[in-house]
């Protein structure tokens, strides 16, 4: 038996033990991954790479050759990209949102930390 078929296999007898709703989940979370998948795939088939100096890595005038438009549609391509991924995942039934008061809370906290640490190390 070859490694994808009894993987196969192993699933299905897993599917048989769940309850029903159990299942559900399970399919959902299939079709996320292949929904993924699909966009990963696309993505890669279609990528557009920012020149470097987007990231600070390079100077701008490396890539004079490029019209600020070019750059442009690239960073509209990059950006369009992104937002398909996040709205992929957040169309997912299994997708789990954390509310914005928890996340403000947390970021709160962190801000209180940081701002503990800088004063404990200004110089005097």
């Amino acid at each position: 038996m070859s490694s994808l078929a009894h993987k196969t296999e192993r699933v299905l007898n897993l599917l048989r033990e769940l309850p029903p709703a159990k299942v559900n989940e399970v399919l959902d979370f299939a079709e996320y991954l292949k929904a993924k998948t699909i966009k990963t795939k696309s993505h890669k088939q279609s990528t557009t790479e920012l020149p470097l100096y987007h990231m600070g890595a390079i100077e701008p005038d490396v890539f004079e050759a490029s019209s600020p438009s070019d750059v442009a549609q690239k960073h509209d391509q990059w950006f369009h990209s992104q937002v398909e991924t996040a709205l992929v995942v957040a169309d997912n039934p299994v997708t789990e949102f954390i509310p914005h008061e928890t996340v403000s809370s947390r970021w709160n906290e962190k801000k209180k930390t940081m701002q503990a640490r800088a004063i404990k190390s200004k110089p005097s």
